[in-house]
């Protein structure tokens, strides 16, 4: 079962800001940035329990990322 991932208004900002500024770094930054993001994403949705989650940060993407379930 895969669980649904929201992003509170705040952390949807910071990950949008985050990829424009990687691709203003250089161009495609961005996207592989994205691409690191989409791919944890999906990892904790499948098994969220595999991870650290709550106060903690999940840091397999290029920024950290927490979550409660």
């Amino acid at each position: 079962m895969n669980f649904t991932i929201l992003f509170v208004t705040e952390a949807n900002e910071e990950y949008l800001n985050s990829y424009w500024w990687y691709e203003q770094q250089q161009e495609g930054l961005g996207t592989r940035f994205k691409t690191k993001v989409e791919l944890t994403l999906t990892k904790i949705s499948q098994n969220p329990r595999a991870y650290k989650y709550g106060k903690r940060p999940f840091r397999e993407a290029a920024f950290p990322i927490y979550y409660r379930i």
